[in-house]
């Protein structure tokens, strides 16, 4: 049976690959956004620094929250935050600011 001090090291271990891990996702995932909701190079870094600011934000945030209202809690409800965002994705009928609405043709 594994030692409580050798699943929290895994824990955090796996944790910290997700960063880097979600950052090459979204790397790639980048031109066909572009290609496909008809935005421009600029767009699709707005899209990259809002992602990054808001993680580097809400973070801390999130972490307090966890304090105070317990991380089992917080943490299930962002589950059902990012499920909910999943489900309601596909939706999208585009970028607002985006040169073209909607989606292109193709």
């Amino acid at each position: 049976m594994l030692s409580r001090r050798t699943l929290l090291l895994a824990t955090i271990a796996s944790a910290t690959l997700l960063t880097p891990l979600n950052s090459s996702m979204i790397s790639v995932a980048l031109p066909s956004l572009g290609d496909e909701f008809g935005l421009s190079f600029a767009g699709v870094t707005w899209i990259v620094s809002i992602f990054y600011l808001t993680a580097a934000v809400a973070q801390p945030v999130v972490g307090r929250l966890g304090d105070l209202y317990g991380k089992r809690r917080v943490f299930f409800s962002g589950i059902a935050l990012v499920a909910a965002s999943s489900l309601l994705a596909p939706f999208s009928p585009g970028f607002s600011g985006s040169s073209s609405r909607g989606r292109r043709r193709r």
